[in-house]
Formats: structure tokens, C-alpha cells, sequence
């Protein structure tokens, strides 16, 4: 992602989404970026938690970057929260499928990467401002939501500054009230770039705070995030001296993580008082990946380089009982995670041959190793240091076939893997339902995938339909024990496989036809049992209708509908959901003087279903979905 090379023209399977359809939804949060795309899902506990998913997997097997640089969240299993505000992204570019060549572990199911609004590429004498500011409104959660981005430079220098607040409501679905489910708190970023003869540098700050509400059980009267913090520098250079290209960037985040939980008296029925659980996680990461592209003759366009990481994560836990001196000697005063800590260093290499007019070929190799460190302690489950190491070779060979100059077939036979996170080794206490156990010895996991396709592209008419396997070995699962524990484990084999097909017909006069839809199975190779967390068949389908006006406005507007299929084939511990269609209706004009404006209405029929996917849904019966939401954005650049 983010190469020069055009999704068209590579052998992976690669979605973009471009700004201006994020602002004709009057997107509001993360989840919204990723809608309706064939492939993707969200994994949503309330508009500030999301995991990213792509073809069945979620979590750390979807590597998520953030302008080429890994996010560190320490996300699996819980409803954690995800610390990049959607006001800052300018596109999003996914990669369907194993990618760990380029970017390493975790991209096992593929790769999100958000790119961000920044400054402005224009070069020369004289001062230069821009900048756009907008206001958005969801009725779901009566939430608000004002944006400014500000650009500005003068000769080699640009820079950047921008910040957002949103103030929301629990969500309404159309069931009710979802409690817990509130967002309040904003983000802000600064930056630039200075432009030389022969080399360009950068830097990026941002940071963002909230309280942010998670859904939970009825015995709970709170469950929130509490003053959540994240804050990320990056900063690179980039130069034709060594090569066609050298880039050497370089990431440092604090992510603060205090989850704050209420449990109602008599529940269960020693407790006297509310019982108060504060947990807090800091996690400090590092990034420095240097990588240099050459192209050597025609034929060859080489990428490699070094990808290094570091991670430091402590923890604290207390429970106390508020109307007692009772607390929980199990866990009180036990961190989540023991002091730990994880350092990872990669070296690949790509080439892309091109064989003659026809053919390119694209070979990569990469090897990986992290080592992960525990200092454990005294009345932790692990009272010793602990030391995991996970050691991989991967690779992948990428075909494409031009049969046209507007119809590519392709193929793509990739080998990926995922370390154990700090988390899965080492966790150990209550989490969302029940108690979670890690485990040192955790396998790292590894994957085989295979990708094949067509896609065509014409002044017209673009579309493409694609098949996928992937067969995972050592796939980690949190299960369900005889004691009501949840332990972390590796399973032998697991299978997933489907297929995804897209269109878009623009057919004249202003008129654009479009559909698409997405199929997934997964299942245990051992048992043949049905994997969890599988969403359910997917299609999308709508028109878009564009009217010019006089003076170089232009009216939109634009139906759409999505309909999900019954899943049934369900895993362990795991709710059978009921398939839905739902329908959505936006409008907006766009002003030749830089005003836009969006109406419209996502789910208007107000319709009552649930996401399969859902950890609400899945962990406590309660839908997340909303129901009928009005949205309004009104935008200004200048």
C-alpha cells in the first residue's frame, strides 16, 4: 500500500477509499470508514471500539498502519478502543490477504492503512494557507462533531495543523438504548515537511484523549474508558541519493489505557457496595524501518530494507468493594500483564519483473524474529520471567496477466506469520466475560494463501471477482475451560476460504450503477467444526445519480441497500445470527466556492438486526447496530 503501482496493476487483491466518498457518508467514527467494502468488516462494541477484519480474520492478524507506520494497540479479545479519529484520514487503502513481505507479523489477514491529511506538496516562493473545517451531526447518538484542517508553507517548508471534538450519546438501535456506549473527547495534530535538491523530511505529532463508553453485562453500571490517551510522533527522510528512492521512517507512541468498571451491589452476593475495577495499561512502541527502492533496468523494480520494532508495556489492577472492606485477594492489586516487553526486527525483499508486455511477476522473501520478556510477578499466575521467541521465513509469489489493456488476471500464493502479543502470553484476571489466562508457550502462527482473479477496468466500467484460501497452522483461540476460564491456545489448523466480487457501471448522464458482495467460510481442519467470529454473506448494491448545475455546483445523491445472509454455522460459545436488509439515502451539493453539504439517512426503515461480528451482540445478547440515523456534514474549504 502506497506505492506508486496502482491497485490495477498488481497482483494483490486492493481496495482505496478516497476522501470524498468518506465525506459523502458524513462519516463519524473508524467503523464508518470501513463499510461496505467487499471483504471488510468491523468488529464494533459502540462507535469508539473497532477491530478491523478482513476475510474472517480481525484483531492483530490484521496489520493496521497509520501513513505506512504500525499502529500498536494491543488489541485481541475485549472490546478495546481504537485510538485514530476518523477526522484526520484523507484515504484508506486495504489490502486483502496476507502482506507480511512489506510489513511483517500480524498482516496474516491482510492490511488497513490510514492515510492521513497533511501539507501541501506544492513547492516555490511566496506564502501559501489552505485549510477545510466542517460540522457533522448523527441523530443515533445525538452526537456532534466539528473538524478543521489548516495547510500553509512558504518556499521549501509545509506544514499542517488541525483538530476535532466529538460529543455523543449513548447509541439508539432500534431496540433501545444501548448503555455504556457514549464517546466524548477529541484529538489534535501538527506537522511538516521541508523539500530539498534531493531529499524530503518529515515530521507528524498527534494526540487524542476521551472517555469512551463499553457496552457490558446488566450487573454493570459502568464500563468506560477513562481519560484514554495516545499520542504518536513520526518522523522520516526520503532521498534519490542511494538508489531510485531511499526512506528511512521512524515511529514512537504512549498509548495510557485506563478501563474503569462499576459492578452493582450483591452481585455477585459478598459485594456490599459497588464493586470498582480500575485497570491501567501503558504501552510505549517504537518503530525505525529504512527501505530503499532501484530499478536496475526495465525489467526490475526491487524493494528492500529492514523493519525494527519495540514494545514496553506495564500494568496496574485494584478492586475494592464501596460499601466494605472486601476486596478480591485473587486479583486485587495483581497487574493484567506483569512488566513486558517486545522487540521485533525484520529483513525483506520484493521484486517486480516485468516480462514483456504481458507479464509481471512479483517475488518476495522476508525473514522475522521477535523475542517477548516477562519480569512476571510475586502473585501474578506468572511469578518468574518468562521469555517467548517466535522465528519465521515468509514469502509470496505474485502473478498478473494483462489479457487486455483493460482486463488483468492475477494470481498470488503468499506465506505469512503472527507472534503471540504480550497479551496472549501473559494475561491473567477478569476481563469482559470471565476470566482470561495467557500462555507463554503460545506458537507463533503461519499461513498459506492462495488468491486468484480477474479485474477489468474501462472508461465505463470497472469490475473484478476474486477466490481466496487460507490455511493457518497454530491458530490462537481464546477458549472456554471447565473451570470457566478463557485460555489462550493454539489450534492445529484452520481453514478459510471464500470469494468477493465488485461492479460499478457508470452509465451516462450523470448515472452510476454499482454492487458488490463478499463470502466467507472458516473452519477448523482438525474437527471440521465451524470457526467463531465469521461474518455472514454480504451484498451491497445502489445507484448514484450526479446533476451539474449552473454556475459548476453539482447535486448528488445516492440509494444504496445491504443485505446480509442468515449465519448459522456458528463456533463455540457463539450466537446464531438472523440475516437483514437495510437501506440508506444521502444527498449533498457541492458549491464551486468550496461549500459542501450532506443529508441523509443510514437505515431508514429503522429496522431492528444485529451484526454477526459484533462482540455485543456475541458476549451479551444486545444489538450495536443502530437503528434509523439521520446524519448531516456541512464543509468549507479554502
Amino acid at each position: 500500500t502506497g506505492s506508486e503501482t496502482s491497485s490495477f496493476e498488481t497482483p494483490l487483491p486492493v481496495n482505496v477509499i478516497e476522501g470524498v466518498t468518506l465525506d459523502r457518508r458524513a462519516v463519524m467514527s473508524i467503523p464508518d470508514t470501513l463499510a461496505r467494502q467487499p471483504g471488510v468488516d468491523a468488529v464494533t462494541a459502540g462507535s469508539g471500539s473497532v477491530h478491523p477484519m478482513i476475510r474472517g480474520l480481525q484483531g492483530e492478524r490484521v496489520l493496521v498502519l497509520v501513513n505506512g507506520i504500525r499502529l500498536s494497540e494491543q488489541r485481541p479479545g475485549g472490546n478495546h478502543v481504537f485510538s485514530l479519529d476518523s477526522a484526520r484520514v484523507e484515504r484508506v487503502e486495504i489490502v486483502r490477504g496476507p502482506a507480511s513481505v512489506l510489513y511483517g507479523s500480524d498482516a496474516i489477514g491482510g492490511v488497513v492503512n490510514f492515510i492521513t491529511k497533511g501539507a501541501d506538496t506544492v513547492v516555490g516562493p511566496g506564502t501559501r494557507f489552505s485549510g477545510e473545517a466542517d460540522l457533522r451531526y448523527e441523530s443515533a447518538t445525538d452526537g456532534w462533531k466539528p473538524s478543521a484542517h489548516l495547510r500553509f508553507g512558504d518556499g521549501s517548508f509545509n506544514g499542517y495543523m488541525g483538530g476535532t471534538w466529538k460529543d455523543a450519546d449513548n447509541l439508539e438501535t432500534a431496540a433501545g438504548e444501548l448503555k455504556n456506549s457514549f464517546y466524548e473527547g477529541g484529538a489534535f495534530w501538527l506537522g511538516g515537511t521541508y523539500t530539498g535538491d534531493f531529499w524530503k523530511a518529515y515530521v507528524d505529532y498527534a494526540f487524542m484523549q476521551a472517555d469512551i463508553g463499553i457496552p457490558a453485562p446488566a450487573a454493570f453500571s459502568e464500563d468506560y474508558f477513562n481519560d484514554e490517551r495516545h499520542q504518536t510522533l513520526t518522523a522520516g527522510v526520503e532521498t534519490g541519493e542511494f538508489g531510485d528512492r531511499f526512506k528511512l521512517d521512524f515511529g514512537w507512541q504512549r498509548h495510557n489505557r485506563n478501563r474503569f468498571r462499576r459492578k452493582v451491589a450483591g452481585n455477585p452476593p459478598v459485594l456490599q457496595g459497588d464493586l470498582i475495577v480500575d485497570i491501567q495499561v501503558d504501552i510505549d512502541t517504537y518503530t525505525l524501518k529504512p527501505q530503499w527502492v532501484m530499478t536496475p533496468n526495465d525489467a526490475h523494480r526491487l524493494t528492500f530494507g529492514l523493519d525494527t520494532f519495540y514494545e514496553d508495556a506495564t500494568s496496574t489492577r485494584t478492586l475494592t468493594d464501596s460499601g466494605s472492606a472486601w476486596v478480591n485477594p485473587k486479583f486485587n492489586n495483581v497487574p493484567v500483564i506483569p512488566d513486558s516487553s517486545r522487540v521485533g526486527l525484520g529483513v525483506f525483499v520484493q521484486d517486480e519483473i516485468g516480462l514483456g508486455d504481458r507479464w509481471l511477476l512479483t517475488p518476495g522473501l522476508r525473514a522475522d524474529w521477535i523475542e517477548s520478556k516477562t519480569d512476571g510477578h510475586p502473585r501474578h499466575a506468572l511469578t518468574g520471567g518468562e521469555t517467548s521467541e517466535s522465528s519465521a521465513v515468509s514469502g509470496n509469489l505474485g502473478l498478473l496477466y494483462k489479457l487486455r489493456s483493460d482486463l488483468n488476471l492475477y494470481a498470488n500464493l503468499g506465506r505469512a506469520f503472527r507472534a503471540p502479543t504480550l497479551l496472549e502470553l501473559y494475561f491473567y484476571g477478569p476481563h469482559d466475560v470471565g476470566n482470561d489466562v495467557g500462555d507463554p508457550e503460545l506458537d507463533a502462527e503461519t499461513s498459506w494463501n492462495a488468491d486468484v482473479g480477474i479485474k477489468a477496468s474501462t472508461e465505463n466500467t470497472d469490475w473484478m471477482l476474486s477466490a481466496f484460501h487460507n490455511r493457518v497452522d497454530d491458530f490462537i483461540v481464546k477458549e472456554k475451560q471447565a473451570n470457566s476460564d478463557y485460555l489462550y491456545m493454539n489450534y492445529a489448523e484452520v481453514a478459510l476460504y471464500g470469494l468477493e466480487a465488485g461492479w460499478e457501471r457508470r452509465c451516462g448522464n450523470g448515472l452510476t450503477l454499482f454492487a458488490s458482495g463478499s463470502l466467507v467460510r472458516g473452519e477448523n481442519a482438525d474437527t471440521d467444526a465451524d470457526l467463531p467470529g465469521i461474518p455472514a454473506m454480504k451484498l451491497q448494491y445502489g445507484l448514484r445519480y450526479e446533476v451539474p448545475l449552473e454556475g459548476d455546483h453539482l447535486l448528488w445523491m445516492e440509494l444504496s441497500g445491504q443485505t446480509a445472509g442468515d449465519q448459522d454455522r456458528t463456533g463455540p460459545n457463539e450466537r446464531s445470527t438472523d440475516g437483514y436488509t437495510i437501506g440508506d439515502l444521502f444527498v449533498g451539493l457541492e458549491t464551486a466556492g468550496g461549500w459542501s453539504v450532506v443529508a441523509g439517512v443510514e437505515n431508514f426503515t429503522d429496522k431492528s438486526y444485529q451484526n454477526h461480528v459484533s462482540s455485543v451482540w456475541q458476549e451479551f445478547g444486545l444489538s450495536d447496530q443502530p437503528g434509523r440515523n439521520v446524519k448531516v456534514m456541512v464543509k468549507t474549504r479554502f
